[in-house]
């Protein structure tokens, strides 16, 4: 079986075995980066330890994309903010942020707070969300611009469309400018900052809803 992965593996269908067998390092180091830095006043009702929920969030990812998120010294955290979003007429859950303050990247991802262990089988839980967000994040900071971008803050959204071809819902990750999310944002300004305890920064007042 290890073999066939490996075959498989190498036109891009799936994961290595020796990329799995190094993915749970990967995944703790991430996890304890972030449980250094994640600012805890922002959690509310949870059903399962901070990082047991990132942990599972992180193992959906590709280990390309965890090798990518270490390289580029990106700091991932949940971000329950995203789950108690104010939504109105015309406007999209923003699903993940990217923020870039004093040198440094944060990755924010959405987190409802659920016991990852208890997902429903064909439920959309926030590992899906985690998984197509860093995915893509990780296929931007590869490309050859990306260094090029003055102040790459982005908002992102899982987003579906039909395919006529397969007659088939295919879903896809869309990372935009905050300009993109403009109604979103002013909903909810809270999201404006990264869910961490910033170097060097003032005390954190909580936003009206949050």
């Amino acid at each position: 079986m290890g073999k066939l992965r490996d075959v498989f593996s190498k036109v891009g269908f799936c994961e290595s075995t020796a990329d799995l067998a190094r993915k749970p390092q990967l995944v703790e180091q991430l996890v304890r980066a972030s449980a250094a830095r994640v600012d805890r006043s922002l959690e509310t009702n949870t059903e399962a330890p901070y990082e047991e929920r990132l942990r599972a969030a992180l193992s959906c990812a590709n280990v390309y994309a965890l090798d990518t998120l270490i390289r580029e010294d990106v700091t991932v955290c949940l971000d329950q903010r995203l789950g108690q979003q104010k939504e109105g007429w015309f406007t999209t859950t923003i699903h993940a942020g990217f923020y870039t303050r004093n040198g440094e990247s944060i990755l924010s991802l959405y987190d409802d707070g659920r016991d990852p262990a208890k997902t429903r089988w064909l439920s959309t839980g926030f590992d899906d969300f985690a998984k197509d967000a860093i995915n893509q994040l990780a296929n931007l900071m590869n490309r050859k611009k990306w260094q090029d971008w003055q102040n790459p803050e982005m908002f992102g959204a899982r987003r579906s469309r039909y395919n006529a071809a397969t007659k088939m819902t295919d879903h896809y990750f869309d990372w935009s400018r905050p300009g993109s999310f403009a109604s979103e944002l002013k909903k909810n300004p809270a999201l404006a900052e990264p869910p961490v305890k910033l170097k060097n920064a003032p005390p954190r007042r909580a936003a009206p809803g949050f």
